[in-house]
């Protein structure tokens, strides 16, 4: 089993950090193999809206995202965390998550991963935008479970104060991958209508501008 662990701040040794940190080692005490993602090392450039990964399913920037995107595709999971700025998630993950909505997302290479989302605020908001991001809920992925914590300002909540929900999610977010838990009928549905509704809404208007996105869609047996 590997899951890729996101980390999604610029800051290091954080509460968020820390947490991600935490399921990391307990997963790897459960034999799983860790791929560590650290965005603040790594160079991820602002997604320039040219389409060009809907029509050849290649970005036409040559960043680290050519190296991190087949690694994704490897997990069997993600474990992801973020913490909340001005009531969103931060711009670093925001801008990782861009460049994997067409490339990754969109094509469907989520919907069978199995996604543990963490998140944090210093007093209050976000939690549902990060639920949507960070978790990435609202594109298919295989949610888990999403941990959202507010920690005071300045913070005052540690690791060792959630360690047992971190443990549980940890725990869960290994069974799912270990058993292939499927998702319930309201997930079901829900991807359901979100592929009839994107097919007959926007592919078939725009059959160029999708062209690698229909041909990963065919291939998964999502629309003839």
């Amino acid at each position: 089993m590997k899951i890729m662990a996101v980390y999604g701040n610029p800051k290091e040794g954080g509460f968020v950090h820390g947490c991600v940190d935490a399921i990391a080692e307990r997963l790897e005490g459960r034999g799983v193999d860790i791929d560590r993602l650290r965005l603040a090392e790594v160079n991820i450039q602002d997604c320039r809206g040219c389409f060009a990964c809907l029509k050849t399913g290649e970005c036409a920037i040559d960043d680290d995202m050519n190296e991190i995107a087949p690694r994704i595709r490897a997990a069997d999971g993600l474990v992801c965390g973020a913490s909340v700025r001005n009531g969103n998630v931060g711009a670093m993950f925001k801008r990782f998550y861009e460049r994997i909505t067409y490339t990754i997302i969109f094509t469907g290479d989520v919907t069978d991963k199995y996604v543990l989302g963490v998140s944090a605020v210093g007093f209050a908001t976000g939690k549902t935008i990060t639920r949507r991001i960070v978790a990435m809920k609202e594109m298919g992925a295989r949610t888990t479970d999403h941990l959202f914590f507010k920690t005071g300002i300045p913070t005052t909540k540690t690791v060792d104060d959630v360690r047992p929900r971190l443990t549980a999610a940890a725990d869960e977010l290994h069974d799912h991958i270990e058993r292939q838990r499927s998702p319930g009928l309201r997930w079901r549905f829900k991807r359901w209508l979100d592929q009839t509704m994107v097919s007959r809404f926007m592919f078939k208007k725009n059959p160029d501008l999708y062209a690698n996105v229909i041909r990963c869609w065919r291939q998964r047996g999502w629309m003839k």
